[in-house]
């Protein structure tokens, strides 16, 4: 294991200098003089005018011996334009499902054909913004820096497409307006890659190669842009009413208001009065055996806007610096988040729950070079009887395919005072990647609203990782990792060791076989044992079916996990899922979670959920009318986060509005 790291490390350093002529492509801007219609069609004189592109590359082995796409591209004074002509050498099994917009959520699964654009207008790495469609036409787009799902936030878009005899062809617009780039007299370099799914083969292929993993500092450059001015600033609201039926027939009645307020292009400051979280539906959390607090997905619009300039780094190795379900609800909140240009980055982020508790979190980010950076934050927690804050900073430098990560964090407070560590050493390249990382953390050691794992040890960690994928044969992927990990307490007592091998692998069929097996002391206590199963569809969100089993024995005891799960798309419009698990480890545990969703239109859908826990249940059923301007309706019956039924009736409405 050590002489692999050694050789994977110095691999890392002779590639450090070397370029790739398959990333980092140029292109020179082309202003149009006419904009074309967008309907699908690129016959429209005006594409002639554009840059062409072409030649994409297989982002899991660089080939380009795949189904090629070509676009063209273009700007006016009021937006950018993009046209895709994509061949599929099979045409009549495109894959194009979903007529819902913004079907994309960035998990990676995707169940249609899609084409799309992705641009950063800072010219900087990350913050890229993603617009795409299929070929129903079906828009979907991840806005860099978080918007909220309302259009009158996140911004308006075009998107169409069509079907051809050698495939398909789209065509996006996209408004200066809603782009977040700086204000210059002098032309702009922008970042921007363009990217293509194929369901069918798997094949994720981009135009300026990003490598696997996928590095975004591979994208490649637009060159000698002039854009308009950012418009003028407007305040935007979002007031709701609630008025509703609680479980004792009582009337009930909630009032609030979301406000938006772009500071600058890319810098924008949120609020919320009163939120409503109660029709908010949470992750449910898993059964399966844990030693620690689990990781519950966050689904609070309010905390999902601007997220990612709120998190610190890799100090995965200790925890999850803000985790912002540690704040269940407040009276009021507000945040500042976005680049103060194209090297700093801020979130600032207060709660209020009056009276009661006041939470603060602020980080700043620099990059110093597109390969170096660090950046701070502070987190503080305030209530009666309790006050608890966190410093923390990172440092990150790449050379090439090495990379090195520290971070380092004091907390004091109620609990005491503490400090925790972490260096990490890795190297990554298309098919490998491989880590190194030293920690230590104090027994004080606090996370006011953090995801804290064990505190009080001290060790390190070795983990590798193989994947990659063929595009012939029986066999289409794999991903097998190796994981080691010794760590100590404070009085030099072993506290954890465990060495771990986890298998995945893909087959022609597009079922994913996976298993792995764990042998590890806690404190004294062995865990050994293994866990194996199977998905099939595992590219087709729209009807896949997998199963689980984990049979391990920990001490005296023997621990078996079951579960299973389906998903399936029925007439056209009904999504269903279903998951079942069973935990039997001292007691008996069980759970089933089933999910109905039926879609009225690309705006309007009606759904529910129900989920048994050893017994108990609870159920909802909900109407959403969003997705739209102008006024948005939900209803809910029953109580989304409760744990048994709640008879509850709760109708929302919510209407923009923007002045200033």
């Amino acid at each position: 294991m050590k002489l692999g790291i050694c050789l994977a490390l110095a691999a890392g350093i002779a590639c450090a200098f070397a370029s790739d002529p398959l990333s980092k492509r140029p292109l020179n801007g082309v202003l149009l003089k006419e904009a074309p219609k967008i309907d699908g069609d690129i016959s429209d004189p005006a594409w002639a005018e554009a840059s062409r592109i072409e030649g994409f590359f297989d982002s899991s082995n660089g080939s380009t011996q795949i189904d090629q796409t070509k676009a063209w591209l273009g700007y006016d004074s009021q937006g950018i334009y993009i046209a895709f002509d994509v061949t599929d050498s099979d045409p009549t099994n495109l894959t194009a499902k979903e007529t819902r917009e913004d079907f994309h959520d960035g998990s990676g699964n995707l169940g249609d054909d899609i084409v799309g654009l992705l641009i950063n207008g800072y010219n900087g790495e990350g913050s890229m913004s993603l617009f795409a469609v299929n070929p129903l036409g079906t828009k979907t787009a991840q806005i860099a820096g978080g918007r909220a799902k309302k259009t009158e936030w996140k911004g308006d878009w075009q998107g169409a497409a069509k079907r051809t005899a050698t495939g398909w062809t789209a065509e996006i617009r996209i408004p200066w307006s809603i782009l977040n780039y700086p204000t210059s007299k002098n032309p702009l370099t922008m970042r921007i890659n363009l990217a293509r799914y194929q369901v069918r083969t798997r094949v994720e292929s981009f135009w300026s190669d990003r490598g696997r993993p996928e590095l975004s500092a591979n994208d490649g450059y637009w060159h000698g842009i002039l854009p308009p001015a950012p418009p003028k600033p407007k305040i935007s609201a979002l007031p709701y009413v609630l008025p509703g039926f609680d479980d004792k027939n009582r009337l009930t009645f909630r009032s609030g208001v979301d406000l938006r307020y772009p500071i600058t292009g890319d810098l924008t400051a949120v609020a919320s009065l009163n939120p409503d979280f109660g029709t908010v539906e949470g992750a449910v959390e898993s059964i399966s055996f844990s030693r620690t607090e689990r990781f519950i997905a966050e689904r609070r619009p309010f905390f999902l806007e601007g997220a990612g300039f709120f998190q610190a780094g890799a100090g995965h190795e200790i925890g999850n610096f803000f985790y912002s379900p540690r704040i269940r609800t407040f009276d009021f909140g507000s945040k500042v988040y976005g680049k103060l240009n194209s090297r700093d980055s801020i979130g600032l982020l207060q709660t209020v729950s009056f009276g009661d508790r006041l939470d603060v979190v602020g980080k700043w980010d620099r990059r110093t070079t597109s390969n170096e950076g660090f950046n701070f934050l502070l987190n503080t927690r305030q209530e009666p009887n309790r006050k608890e804050s966190v410093f923390t900073g990172n440092y990150d430098r790449r050379w090439g395919k090495l990379n090195f990560d520290g971070r380092a964090a004091v907390s004091s407070g109620t609990g005491g005072e503490g400090r925790a560590l972490n260096v990490g050493l890795f190297y990554e390249d298309r098919n490998n990647f491989t880590w190194l990382a030293i920690r230590e953390t104090t027994p004080d050691f606090r996370l006011p609203d953090g995801l804290l794992g064990f505190t009080g040890i001290r060790g390190y960690s070795i983990f590798d990782e193989w994947g990659g994928s063929w595009r012939n044969g029986y066999w289409r992927g794999y991903n097998v990792t190796v994981d080691w990990l010794q760590e100590w307490d404070f009085d030099n007592n072993p506290f954890r060791r465990e060495a771990s091998v986890n298998l995945w692998f893909l087959n022609k069929h597009d079922t994913a076989f996976f298993g792995g097996g764990t042998y590890s002391y806690f404190r004294d206590e062995p865990d050994r044992g293994g866990y194996i199963g199977f998905r099939k569809n595992q590219s087709n969100r729209f009807f896949n079916y997998s199963m689980m089993v984990d049979h391990r024995r920990i001490g005296n005891e023997n621990l078996r996990f079951i579960e299973g799960s389906v998903n399936m798309r029925l007439f056209r419009k009904l999504d269903v899922g279903f998951q079942t698990s069973f935990l039997t480890f001292g007691n008996n545990t069980d759970q089933q979670i089933l999910t109905v969703g039926y879609e009225l239109s690309p705006t309007k859908s009606i759904g529910g959920r129900m989920v048994v826990l050893d017994g108990e249940t609870n159920w909802y059923l909900s109407y959403r009318d969003s997705g739209k301007k102008g006024l948005e309706t939900f209803v809910i019956l029953g109580d989304p986060n409760a744990q048994k039924f709640r008879r509850m009736l709760q109708v929302k409405f919510v209407a923009p509005i923007s002045f200033g």
